[in-house]
C-alpha cells in the first residue's frame, strides 16, 4: 500500500470523526496539515468534527530548528486568519487536563447526545440583544458614564460630569449623591452635598456592596456609604488624573492607576477608617529583563496608566498603559510576572474571566481585542477578524458572569458579543451612527449588561439566548 493511499484512509477517518486533535512542537508536517484541512473543511460543512490544535511550550535548542520551523510559523498565521484559537500546553499532564476540560464542556452542551449534536454550533444563530431600559443624561450636563454595578446586581452608580448618582433597578428615577468640585459644601434643595476636585473618571463598588469609591481628574478619591449615601472620607491619592479603580473580590485592597505614572495599593479597611497613606506604590522600573540590541530604557518604564484590574482570585493586578503595554504583578511579592507590549495604542480596559483566573481580555485604541491565557504562556491572541472585528478604537470589554461570553464596545458605535471558547462573533448590534459607546459592564448574576454613550444615555440590554451557550 502506497503512502498516498494510506494517507487517503487517514483523511477519510478524519472526516467521519467527531473530534479531531492535532499536536505541534517545532514543525507542521505536510500530512498533518492535510488532515487539518480535511477536518476543518468538514466542520464548516457539517459542524463536525470539533477541531482542537495544541502547541507545545518547550525549551528548544537552536540545533533542533531547521527549515521545517517556518512551516510551524506559517501554519499558526493561517490559524489566526481562519479565526481559530490554538491552545498551548507545557506537559503531557497539562495537555490531558486541558483536553479533559474541553470534553466536560462538550458533555455539558449535549455533544455526545445524538439529538443535540446538530445544534451545538447552530445555537449561536439564535442569540439576540435588545435594549429594555435607558437612563437619560440631564439636558444641562455634558457627559454621562462611568457605570458601576453593585455586587448584588440591584443598583447602578454612574456620573454626570462632576456628579455622582445611584439608581435602584426597582426605582423610576436616579438619586443624586454628591458632587466633585473644589468649592465648599453647599445646599441643594435642603440637602448637603460634598465636593472635591473635578470631573469623575471612574466609579467602583466595594466587594461587599457597602461602599462606593469615585475618583476624578484632580487625583482625589471619595468614599461613600451606599446605605446612607453620605460621604465617608476624601483623600488626595495621586498627583494627576486617576484613570482607573479596582477593588479585590475579598475587599482587602483598592488599586488606583494614574497619569502620574504610578499604581498604588490601598488597604480598604484603612480607607474606611480615614487612614490616607497607601500601603504600596509599585516601582516604575521593571524587574523583568528585556533583551534588546539597541541601548535605551526598558519598555513601560514610564507608566501612564489607563486601566487596571484585579484577578478574581486576588493574586494578581493587571495594568495597561498609554503605549499598549500590559503589566501583571503578583500582589503578595509585589513583583512583575508579566510585561509585554500587546497593542499599538492605549489599553483602555482590562477584564479577567470570573471563572478562569488565568484568562483576561484587553480593549485598545488600536481597534483590537486581545485574549491572554497565562497558563498557556501568555501569548496574546486577537479576537475578531475581517468583517467581524471592530472598525475603530475600542473603549471597553467585559466577561459574562459564567465567563463564556465577552462583550465589547467602542468608537464605531457597535456592540459585539463573542464566544470566549471559540473566539467567534455570536451577536452584533450596530447603533448606526449614534454616539460612541464608552463602558460596557455585565451584571454579576445574569447575561444582561449596560452601556453608556457620553453624550446621551445609559442603556440596559438583555441577551436573549434561545439555546444555552454556557
Amino acid at each position: 500500500m502506497s503512502k498516498k493511499r494510506l494517507q487517503n484512509e487517514y483523511n477519510k477517518a478524519v472526516e467521519t470523526s467527531d473530534i479531531f486533535v492535532s499536536l505541534f512542537r517545532t514543525k507542521a508536517g505536510k500530512f498533518t496539515i492535510e488532515e487539518f484541512d480535511k477536518a476543518f473543511g468538514k466542520f464548516q460543512e457539517t459542524n463536525k468534527p470539533i477541531v482542537y490544535t495544541y502547541f507545545k511550550n518547550d525549551n528548544v535548542s537552536l540545533k533542533e530548528l531547521g527549515k521545517e520551523f517556518m512551516s510551524l510559523l506559517k501554519f499558526k498565521a493561517r490559524l489566526h486568519s481562519l479565526g481559530h484559537f490554538p491552545t498551548y500546553y507545557s506537559s503531557t499532564e497539562d495537555l490531558s487536563f486541558q483536553f479533559s476540560q474541553q470534553i466536560k464542556k462538550l458533555k455539558t452542551k449535549g455533544f455526545f447526545n445524538e439529538d443535540n449534536q446538530e445544534t451545538i454550533h447552530k445555537e449561536k444563530k439564535y442569540i439576540q440583544i435588545a435594549k429594555y431600559r435607558t437612563i437619560d443624561k440631564n439636558e444641562n450636563r455634558f457627559q454621562i458614564g462611568n457605570v458601576a454595578i453593585s455586587p448584588m446586581g440591584d443598583e447602578l452608580a454612574f456620573s454626570q460630569d462632576q456628579e455622582l448618582w445611584t439608581m435602584s433597578l426597582e426605582a423610576i428615577f436616579p438619586d443624586f449623591i454628591g458632587e466633585h468640585t473644589p468649592n465648599e459644601p453647599f445646599n441643594i434643595s435642603g440637602k448637603k452635598t460634598h465636593h472635591h476636585g473635578a470631573k469623575i473618571t471612574d466609579i467602583t463598588y466595594s466587594a461587599d456592596g457597602d461602599y462606593i469609591v469615585s475618583c476624578d481628574y484632580s487625583g482625589k478619591l471619595l468614599i461613600w456609604d451606599t446605605e446612607s449615601k453620605e460621604l465617608k472620607h476624601t483623600l488626595h491619592a495621586h498627583d494627576d488624573i486617576i484613570t482607573s479603580l479596582s477593588v479585590s473580590s475579598d475587599n482587602q485592597f483598592l488599586a488606583t492607576g494614574s497619569s502620574d505614572e504610578t499604581v498604588k495599593l490601598w488597604t480598604f479597611e484603612k480607607l474606611i477608617r480615614g487612614e490616607v497613606e497607601e500601603d504600596f506604590q509599585f516601582e516604575i522600573k521593571s524587574n523583568i529583563k528585556v533583551s534588546r540590541r539597541k541601548r535605551g530604557p526598558f519598555p513601560h518604564e514610564i507608566e501612564n496608566i489607563i486601566s487596571i484590574s484585579f484577578s478574581p482570585d486576588n493574586k494578581y493586578l493587571a495594568s495597561g498603559d498609554l503605549n499598549g503595554v500590559l503589566v501583571i504583578r503578583d500582589i503578595n511579592t509585589k513583583r512583575e510576572v508579566y510585561r509585554k507590549k500587546i497593542h499599538n495604542h492605549a489599553i483602555q480596559d482590562i477584564a479577567f474571566s470570573p471563572t478562569n483566573t488565568a484568562l483576561l481580555a484587553t480593549a485598545s485604541d488600536d481597534s483590537r481585542i486581545r485574549i491572554i491565557d497565562l497558563r498557556s504562556g501568555g501569548t496574546p491572541k486577537t479576537m475578531g477578524y475581517k468583517d467581524d472585528k471592530h472598525t475603530h478604537g475600542l473603549n471597553s470589554v467585559a466577561f459574562s458572569h459564567l465567563g463564556d461570553v465577552l462583550v465589547s464596545s467602542g468608537t464605531d458605535s457597535q456592540i459585539k458579543l463573542w464566544d470566549v471558547e471559540s473566539g467567534e462573533l455570536i451577536a452584533n448590534h450596530d447603533r448606526q451612527g449614534e454616539d460612541l459607546i464608552d463602558k460596557v459592564r455585565f451584571f454579576p448574576n445574569k447575561y444582561d449588561f449596560t452601556t453608556n454613550s457620553f453624550q446621551k444615555e445609559i442603556s440596559l440590554w438583555h441577551v436573549n439566548i434561545e439555546n444555552d451557550i454556557s
